[in-house]
Formats: structure tokens, C-alpha cells, sequence
């Protein structure tokens, strides 16, 4: 389940990170994470002190019959428990209900050390419950507001440098080529044009945009825009290329006569140029939103 259904049904905050709330007396966030083919939802709970083996094994014992998968990240002092891939429904929602409480009550029963402090500067007492890095933490106001500026600053600097930057056009082009020839072979070996595909193209270049840890300049969106759009252009032209040579004839000849059995090539030429753009257009939203999605 995604977060923010999550978050309806427990009456849970939602920001663009995830859901967060308090949940049989423990501060709790739902965070999601796409991975290549499926969709992970994450429950971490954070504490004051490290975890010792044997209470891990505690926690792991008691959630081990809802098959939750439970991990301890950042020096054990995180609870990090997988939520089944399962459908919104009021079975699943009562079996999610039950590893919250489950949960809440191992918790209790090891006496774990909850953070009764703002979690920014560590003095007594906080103003309100904030969704920091995928954790539900309590902070001042203040120490929030400071923690936010500073990171902006820090953003702005990484941003504006050029570190890594021809390197990640590289990338992006290289990724570019890939969704094309990707688009190419299924076209070729399937007989049928998946406009979906060109959507692909975008979505490449930016994974390997990011992969080359360039810097995240605010022209980026529009360069990869470009790319995917031209390398859009090349798909067809190269579709309709190979098309010609395997019936002998030039690419001219084949959008002015047509073939017997492919009379229209040109009006099909304009069409699925004009498909290739737009769903190449639609990849370049998916990358621009998550490019620009909010980092703090």
C-alpha cells in the first residue's frame, strides 16, 4: 500500500515524503519507495538508545508472524518494518492495525527509550511532530526552520557547481540511446509500436543522469527535455529507416509511395512523430517531478 493511503485510514499527516503520525503511543512514519517493478511502504520508528541483539531478536520474533520484515538502520536506533505488498482493503488495513499494535506493545515490553527531546538540538521540549529524512521526529520550531534554511543553502552551493557536469550529459545521452534502442528492438521483433516506450527515454536519461552524481542545476529538466525529444525524432526516423531498407527502397520513397501492404507510411510518419513527442513530453514530467520533488 502507498503511504497516503495509509495515512487516510489512520488519520495520519501527510507530506511529499511520506505520512506521519502517533500510533498506539509511538511516533511513526510511512515513507514509500518505488523500486524497479513494485512498491515498498516502509513503518520507522526512532529511539534514543541502540537496540541490543537480544532485543532485536525480540521485535523481529513478535512481527515475524505478520511476515513484516523488520531491519535497524541508522546505529540500531531505527525500526525499519516492511509493509506486506498488499491491496487497500479492510482485511489488509485490520492486519496492518495489528502490526502497529503489535509493535507498540513489543516496544513497551523491552521498556525502549523514546526521543522526549527536540530531535535538532536535543533540549527539553518541542512544538510540533515534523517528516525529517523519512522519520517522524519532534522539533522546535526554530530548530526546524534553521535545519531547513541550511539545507537549502547547502543545495544551492551543490547546485550551482559543475562538477560532474559533462559527465552527467554524457550519462543522460547514453540513457537516451538505451530507451531507444529499447523502443527499436521491440518495435522490430513485435511488429507493434508502443507509444509508452517513448516515455522511456526520459526516464533513462535521467536514472543515468543521477548515477553520474552531476549536479542538479536548474536547466536540467530542459536539457534532458531536449534529449528525449530528439532522440524521440531518431526513433522514428530510424523505425522508418530500417522499414525502408528491408523492402529495398529509400526512406523518401517509402513517405511519398508507400508500400502495398503500408500505403499511408506518411500519414503514419506524422502520427507516430507527433506520438513520440508527446509521450516523450510525458517522460519528461515524470523526471521533472522527481528531479524537483522537495529534498528536505
Amino acid at each position: 500500500m502507498k503511504f497516503r493511503e495509509i495515512a487516510h485510514r489512520f488519520n495520519m499527516q501527510v507530506e511529499h515524503q511520506g505520512a506521519f503520525g502517533t500510533l498506539y503511543g509511538y511516533e511513526v512514519s510511512i515513507v514509500t519507495e518505488q523500486r524497479w517493478d513494485f512498491i515498498v511502504s516502509n513503518a520507522c520508528y526512532v529511539f534514543k538508545n541502540s537496540f541490543t541483539n537480544s532485543e532485536r531478536e525480540v521485535i523481529q520474533t513478535a512481527l515475524k508472524p505478520f511476515k513484516a520484515p523488520v531491519s535497524f538502520v541508522n546505529e540500531g536506533r531505527v525500526v525499519q518494518i516492511q509493509i506486506p505488498g498488499i491491496l487497500p482493503s479492510n482485511k489488509n488495513f485490520q492486519r496492518l492495525d495489528n502490526i502497529f499494535r503489535t509493535a507498540a506493545s513489543t516496544f513497551s515490553s523491552i521498556s525502549a527509550v523514546k526521543i522526549d527531546s527536540c530531535a535538532l538540538c536535543d533540549q527539553p521540549g518541542y512544538d510540533k511532530l515534523h517528516l525529517i529524512r523519512g522519520l517522524a521526529m519532534r522539533t522546535h520550531h526554530a530548530c526546524y526552520d534553521k535545519m531547513v534554511a541550511k539545507v537549502k543553502a547547502e543545495y544551492a552551493i551543490i547546485d550551482a557547481t559543475t562538477t560532474n557536469l559533462g559527465k552527467g550529459y554524457f550519462f543522460a545521452i547514453f540513457g537516451a540511446a538505451i530507451g531507444t534502442i529499447i523502443n527499436l528492438l521491440v518495435s522490430l521483433f513485435s511488429g507493434y509500436q508502443f507509444a509508452l516506450l517513448y516515455a522511456l527515454i526520459p526516464v533513462i536519461s535521467m536514472y543515468m543522469y543521477k548515477k553520474a552524481k552531476a549536479p542538479l542545476r536548474k536547466e536540467i529538466p530542459y536539457v534532458l527535455a531536449g534529449i528525449s525529444v530528439a532522440f524521440s525524432v531518431v526513433t522514428v526516423i530510424l523505425l522508418y529507416y530500417l522499414i525502408a531498407y528491408y523492402n529495398d527502397i529509400s526512406l523518401s520513397q517509402l513517405l511519398t509511395d508507400g508500400l502495398a501492404d503500408f500505403p499511408n507510411a506518411s500519414t503514419s510518419f506524422l502520427t507516430d512523430m507527433i506520438t513520440g513527442f508527446l509521450f516523450g513530453i510525458i517522460g519528461v514530467f515524470i523526471v521533472w517531478k522527481y528531479l524537483f520533488k522537495p529534498r528536505v
